[in-house]
């Protein structure tokens, strides 16, 4: 696969690859129902305790290079991956994996369910929206005029509520998309039970040896395809000693999920400094 030139370190793109781990507690909703979805019950009590150990867990693990976002019964972990070295993406991966083991560790009775996937992510306005809120021009407005201090101004901007709200790196991000999809195929698609399902296009043609899977399973939906493994295990020295070999970067992965060509369309998206 003739890819091109690797960029300089520092270049941004409008268009990037970003890799998406989704998990999602099994059963959750159905504990809920049976008590009619009334948290005040005493048989809603195993479920509040096991979200609570579930956003703990994530919160754990939660680092500047694997940001999470909760939802409920559901996290996702998110990072764009780098055109200049596949050892982002095996960071993203063995997080991702550790985060599942963790969860599955305390979460033994029930579980939950991941799903990493890779996908192009297009830089969208949310960041300029989020930024333009009536919070922050108020803020910046008192700032202006002396009614605030800075440490003051910083106090209201961490416990204000803003009016407009968002993750900007989730907006147009389609692998995050397709890990949504492809976790809620659940049991009848092919995609059941507390697995962790890993999306084939962050590696080589040629699986690496470091990393195996029980079963491999097709996916497609809504113009999203893509193979997907089913974890069995992971061997981190072995990764080590093969030098990470047989992970991708961007722009091997932009290539196997846009086809030939990808990755110069992606880099020729550069944003010009």
């Amino acid at each position: 696969m003739d890819l091109p030139p690797v960029p300089r370190r520092g270049a941004s793109y409008a268009v990037s690859i970003s890799c998406v781990s989704w998990i999602d507690l099994l059963g959750y909703g159905s504990m809920l129902r049976k008590v009619g979805f009334d948290p005040t019950a005493d048989l809603a009590r195993d479920a509040v305790e096991r979200i609570e150990a579930f956003h703990a867990i994530v919160a754990d693990h939660s680092k500047r290079e694997f940001r999470t976002v909760v939802m409920n019964d559901g996290a996702v972990a998110l990072r764009d991956l780098s055109p200049r070295s596949h050892s982002v993406t095996y960071d993203f991966l063995a997080r991702s994996i550790d985060l599942f083991n963790s969860v599955n560790e305390k979460d033994s009775e029930i579980g939950a369910r991941m799903v990493i996937a890779a996908g192009f992510r297009m830089e969208t306005t949310a960041r300029d929206h989020i930024f333009r809120t009536s919070l922050a021009q108020r803020v910046l407005e008192q700032l202006r005029i002396g009614s605030l201090d800075a440490e003051e101004a910083v106090h209201q901007a961490l416990v204000a509520r803003p009016d407009f709200q968002g993750v900007p790196a989730l907006q147009a991000n389609f692998a995050f998309t397709k890990a949504y999809l492809v976790e809620s195929k659940g049991t009848d698609g092919g995609f059941g039970g507390a697995n962790c399902f890993i999306d084939l296009a962050l590696f080589d043609q040629d699986l690496p040896e470091w990393i195996k899977f029980s079963e491999l399973q097709c996916f497609h939906s809504d113009g999203i395809s893509g193979r997907f493994g089913k974890l069995r295990s992971f061997d981190r020295e072995s990764a080590g000693k093969a030098r990470l070999s047989g992970v991708l970067d961007a722009l091997g992965i932009a290539e196997k999920i846009g086809g030939a060509g990808a990755a110069q369309r992606m880099l020729d998206t550069r944003r010009r400094a």
